[in-house]
């Protein structure tokens, strides 16, 4: 058994504010790994996103009234990242917890995206930290037909991505 400290921080819907709100907390916390999550209204699972595309092109305004169009998030950089988080060892967890779940090859072009690829463009730069983001559902009460995922299941999978992404941190070839 491993002790692992997880810090939480509330981070705006905002193109500008998102990625500096993020970066302060990993700046006070050192972390070895950082796991972002957002919303999906539209999810009925959980979605393991697999890449952070360099684009921001709003159809909805973010919080500050924002609404980029066909714009890249660091002209400099790369196309895309890939996450390093062991996704396969993260589904299989899910699959053992009946947790819906999916990979998906597309965090969007709104704010998720682009905190996602400013946090592996971050990463990238490090010698040795894991990031990933992962794109939740609604909550929903247990047995409800409406799509999403009762806490209880999203507290499990929360569980199941920090477990496995500090095993792999910790011994890199174990998925």
């Amino acid at each position: 058994q491993v002790a692992v400290t997880v810090h939480a921080v509330s981070i705006p819907v905002s193109f500008a504010k998102a990625w500096p709100t993020l970066k302060e907390t990993i700046e006070a916390t050192k972390p070895n790994i950082v796991i972002a999550t957002g919303l999906k209204h539209a999810a009925r699972g959980v979605m393991l996103e697999r890449c952070a595309t360099n684009l921001m092109d709003a159809i909805k305004p973010d919080a500050d009234n924002v609404i980029p169009r066909r714009e890249p998030i660091d002209p400099n950089g790369p196309a895309a990242y890939w996450t390093r988080l062991p996704l396969r060892s993260i589904l299989n967890d899910f699959t053992d917890d009946s947790i819906p779940a999916t990979l998906s090859s597309d965090a969007g072009t709104f704010v998720c995206n682009s905190l996602f690829y400013n946090l592996l463009n971050w990463t990238a730069t490090q010698e040795r930290v894991l990031g990933g983001f992962v794109s939740f559902p609604p909550v929903v009460p247990a047995h409800s037909s409406q799509h999403g995922l009762p806490l209880d299941q999203q507290i499990a999978a929360g569980r199941d991505v920090v477990r496995e992404a500090v095993r792999y941190y910790l011994k890199p070839s174990s998925s």
